[in-house]
């Protein structure tokens, strides 16, 4: 019997060896992985640029490889703290530019010398399809380098716009340097300043994306292993893919706060007082009335009765006059009075608050 979802074996021709040099870029989750290769003796050079998250930026030095194009001051943007190189990590920044032209060139060559070497492995992890452009010239950005957020331009790369860049850059890495093997995968970490939504159409982008360069380029299925595999099976059933009872109790819940309640609301004077206390069920009007036979007196009658609604889930609230009977809740500020009660006692601490 399984219990998990276990991810298959991949049926590849790629096999690492001691022997072949494998170069990784990508976002942080190649750092991870890198240093765990490095770990067992593998010849790896991971991440020399720093962390890079959109299929974009991780082209960038490539290119630059290809093209044999080193920086000079003209790459440079001035900024918070000097000069910038904003195609790759803060890393790349300093007061001096000499220091930051330096030590990007020297990046370049490392990766220049690792995938010229014959049988070289290329790894590329996707974090993200968002990028950011500068707002001057509109060129893309690895880094934002604490620039302020007018300076950028923030868009989701298209499919197509993902596909062709690598379907032409794998071509000349095949004809013009040793790399002969390239393996995509999509980072499993989650972005979320995208939002939850927006993080699942960021990856989804690059699904699309890795999926059709299936001609070009091998995939490795490290999202699917810590999203499918490695997941809190307490919100499966026993099949492991239908959810379970706690979840299927959980989100009717976000359901009904998402969404504005249209439930009718019934108003019974409070006595003594020019107010009405809104009950939302029915048998709770029923133990009000019972209650105010018990406790007829005016003072009292605030704090005992907000005292047993708090118990049963429902609060006192301060509404429009006892002539009205029933309605329905309007979209209004109202004044809520809740009492909390402290400890064991019977006496409450009161709080008011406005609610639309």
């Amino acid at each position: 019997m399984r219990f998990r979802t276990e991810i298959e074996p991949l049926r590849s021709d790629l096999r690492f060896d001691h022997n072949r040099p494998v170069v990784m870029l990508g976002s942080c989750f190649t750092d991870n992985i890198g240093a765990r290769l490095a770990a067992d003796g593998f010849d790896v050079t991971a991440n020399p640029f720093g962390a890079l998250y959109n299929p974009m930026s991780i082209a960038v030095p490539l290119l630059r490889v290809l093209d044999r194009r080193p920086y000079t001051a003209a790459d440079l943007t001035p900024g918070p703290r000097g000069f910038h190189c904003l195609d790759y990590s803060t890393a790349f920044s300093s007061d001096k530019a000499e220091e930051v032209i330096t030590k990007a060139n020297n990046s370049l060559e490392t990766l220049q010398r690792t995938i010229e070497k014959p049988g070289a492995t290329l790894i590329a992890t996707f974090g993200t399809a968002y990028i950011f452009s500068f707002a001057n010239d509109g060129r893309p950005v690895g880094n934002c380098h604490k620039f302020p957020a007018s300076c950028f331009i923030r868009r989701r790369l298209g499919i197509d716009e993902i596909t062709e860049c690598w379907q032409r850059l794998a071509t000349r890495l095949r004809a013009e340097s040793g790399v002969d093997r390239i393996l995509l995968t999509i980072s499993p970490i989650r972005h979320l300043a995208d939002g939850l939504h927006g993080n699942t159409i960021s990856k989804a982008t690059l699904h699309l994306a890795v999926d059709a360069l299936a001609g070009c380029c091998d995939y490795f299925p490290a999202f699917e292993i810590m999203n499918d595999d490695l997941r809190d099976y307490r919100f499966y059933a026993a099949d492991m893919k239908q959810p379970s009872t706690i979840d299927t109790n959980a989100s009717p819940r976000h359901i009904s706060t998402a969404i504005p309640s249209r439930r009718q609301w019934h108003a019974v004077p409070a006595p003594g007082t020019k107010h009405t206390v809104l009950f939302s069920n029915p048998d709770h009007v029923h133990r009000h009335e019972q209650h105010i036979t018990r406790h007829p007196a005016p003072d009292s009658f605030s704090r005992r009765i907000a005292l047993r609604l708090l118990c049963s889930g429902e609060h006192l609230w301060r509404c429009r006059p006892a002539s009205d009977t029933t309605y329905h809740r309007q979209p209004i500020a109202l004044r809520r009075t809740v009492y909390h009660l402290r400890g064991n006692t019977n006496r409450g601490e009161r709080r008011t608050t406005i609610h639309p």
